[in-house]
Parts: structure tokens; sequence; C-alpha cells
């Protein structure tokens, strides 16, 4: 019961049958109607909605990370925009690998400079979003 003659058997066989007391609907699956999903805009980074509290120092979130890139490779590609005083990858709980995002904290007008260089760029494979981070909602 190979190929397409033996799918129809099956179908034709199978449709309407009781299986545990329940009538089973048994039918060729139809083409699905292909969606395009809108490209992600990589957009310059608002310097006029920037670091709005005046920090010295910024908080920026890096997204849609390879699971394989290392803290090493970000570092090395904001470096290159200014000095950067920490990286932080957040690990998944139940299994200790990285969950796709980072946070990287520069200096306020380096950071500036870092998120519109890199928003789009390309790291290990993924197209990367930086934007200023923003804190953790309370409930």
């Amino acid at each position: 019961m190979v190929g397409r003659e033996g799918a129809e058997s099956a179908v034709t066989g199978l449709d309407g049958e009781q299986l545990y007391g329940r009538a089973v609907r048994v039918n060729e699956a139809q083409k699905r109607e292909q969606k395009s999903r809108p490209r992600p805009s990589f957009e310059p980074v608002d310097a006029s909605n920037f670091n709005t509290s005046g920090l010295s120092q910024v908080k920026l979130y890096v997204g849609n990370l390879n699971y394989d890139t290392t803290v090493e490779t970000v570092r090395e590609a904001f470096e290159a925009q200014g000095s950067v005083s920490d990286v932080y990858f957040p690990l998944d709980r139940d299994t200790g690998s990285p969950r796709g995002f980072c946070f990287i904290t520069m200096p306020a007008d380096e950071a500036l400079i870092a998120a519109n260089a890199l928003n789009g760029s390309n790291m290990d494979g993924r197209t990367i979003r930086v934007t200023e981070s923003r804190p953790k909602p309370q409930y």
C-alpha cells in the first residue's frame, strides 16, 4: 500500500469507520496557502528616545543570536564600536543552554553608535537585533 493508489484506498476504506466508539474522518490534506512573513525592519536607533534617564552606562539587548554564539564573539563585535563593561548571556534554567539573546553594558555614547552599527548585522549566520534594554515588567 505505497503510493497514490494506496493512499486513496486507505482514505476510502477508513473514512467513516468506528474507532473506540467514535467515527473517524479520513481525507486528503489540502495544500495550505503560503503566507509570506514580512521581513523585520532594522531601522536606526532613535537618539531622541535613547538613554532618556541620562545614565553614563547603558545596557543593550542583543536578540536573535545563534545558540552557538559565544560571549567572546559578541564582546569582540561590540568592542570594535567602543568599550564593553559587561556581557551577560542568560541561560535556560532547565538545560543550561543560551536562550538566544544577551545584554551588553557600554558607555551611553558608544552604546548608541554600537546599536546603530550592529542592528541588522550578521553574527554567526543570524541577523541580530540590537536595541536599548527595557526594564523587566513588575507584576
